[in-house]
């Protein structure tokens, strides 16, 4: 049977890997830093067309003083850009765009469902997890099934300690069902492991701020895909 992937419609897939609005969505952090969150979060405010590529990259002061959102926001993402984001923090950077974007802390039971309800209605969604190695985060941007009309099996990831794959909307999958013992399957190009959900921070773009053409539309049909 056929993998149906249902991403953002405002990805496009392509040999350098996701874009939005013609520039590349990924940003890759550092061996040095623990800035997953923060890349996250910057990756999110582009896929939501909150701020622009050439935004991030240009940080010279005058430009900075010109997005005083982005200056707050990177400002607030300083204060653990080298020692890792708890939950809440990395809700606080969203704070400036509190007139653009909602923001909702999902720990309970549920938070995969109400992170794909989240996708449907024109969102996305930064997805917390652990295992007794390693803690993380990566943006949500699409989801997988067995067939059109089935349940998704897995959400489709980009995850900013992993490389690109070309032709690829994303980089890595989290199962949505756990085993027996509650871990999720996460798996990129260079591993695959079992991990703990701690939280979803799902974002919305407020009422104003959504593309009317919004739809998961954009579908493959693979067969035999592997990551």
């Amino acid at each position: 049977m056929s993998i149906i992937f249902r991403c953002h419609s405002k990805l496009l897939a392509t040999h350098e890997g996701p874009m939005v609005n013609k520039n590349p969505l990924h940003l890759r952090q550092s061996d040095l830093d623990s800035a997953c969150g923060p890349h996250c979060a910057l990756m999110a405010l582009m896929l939501l067309g909150v701020v622009d590529r050439d935004d991030i990259e240009d940080q010279d002061d005058l430009r900075l003083s010109q997005n005083k959102a982005l200056a707050k926001m990177w400002k607030r993402s300083a204060n653990f850009y080298f020692t890792g984001t708890a939950a809440r923090d990395l809700q606080s950077v969203f704070e400036p765009y509190s007139n653009s974007i909602n923001s909702r802390l999902l720990r309970k039971n549920g938070r995969i469902a109400n992170c794909i309800e989240n996708l449907e209605e024109g969102g996305t969604g930064i997805v917390g997890m652990h295992n007794d190695d390693w803690s993380h985060w990566s943006l949500v941007v699409g989801v997988s099934s067995q067939g059109e009309l089935d349940t998704a099996e897995s959400l489709l990831l980009l995850d900013p300690d992993a490389p690109i794959i070309p032709l690829s909307a994303w980089n890595a999958t989290l199962s949505v069902k756990a085993n027996s013992k509650g871990m999720h399957k996460y798996e990129t190009a260079a591993m695959t492991t079992k991990v703990m959900i701690d939280s979803v921070l799902a974002l919305t773009p407020r009422v104003d701020e959504l593309d009317v053409d919004f739809d998961l539309d954009l579908e493959e049909d693979l067969e035999d895909y592997e990551l």
